[in-house]
């Protein structure tokens, strides 16, 4: 997945985004019953290559969002939400509420832990609020650091008291 967004952002310095915009569209078609497959990380992937190619990102940012209740898609949604709203929140407020009432109460800690980290990339005072109710919630979910490369276990409690500078940012 890391390496599908810098491709992506190699292609865009050397084509323009044309080329990019194909890859997306192609994995929003793996994500589609129709293709007869499935990309089972294709949001992770939609949010990786946006990250690299930002400008891509009012085009596709809430097409990629709008998988967020869509089995298998739902925590690598919220991952994708999470990791896109710290880049541009607005665009995301839409979603606030869903997060607040339905994603931090999901049985699937993945989905509690990246719905809050989004919920307080799209507002932090509601995600102040969210994260005090969360304090406690012990059950983890694997994390990949982008900085380190590790794949490390985390609590939902955790990251609520590495916020806002929990792993989503686009460096």
């Amino acid at each position: 997945i890391e390496a599908l967004g810098h491709l992506a952002s190699w292609i865009a310095e050397g084509s323009g985004p044309e080329k990019v915009r194909r890859l997306i569209r192609r994995v929003l078609w793996l994500m589609n019953d129709e293709s007869g497959g499935i990309a089972w990380k294709g949001p992770e992937v939609i949010a990786e290559i946006l990250t690299h190619v930002p400008e891509l990102l009012d085009e596709y940012g809430r097409i990629v969002a709008s998988f967020i209740d869509e089995e298998p898609f739902v925590p690598g949604s919220h991952y994708a939400l999470a990791r896109l709203a710290n880049m541009l929140p607005s665009q995301f407020t839409h979603l606030a509420e869903h997060l607040e009432t339905t994603s931090l109460k999901s049985d699937d800690p993945q989905v509690r832990g990246w719905g809050l980290v989004g919920l307080f990339a799209i507002d932090p005072a509601v995600g102040r609020r969210a994260a005090k109710k969360l304090a406690g919630d012990e059950e983890t979910f694997k994390v990949y650091s982008r900085v380190s490369g590790v794949i490390r276990t985390e609590s939902v409690a955790s990251i609520v008291t590495k916020l806002p500078d929990f792993e989503t940012r686009a460096a």
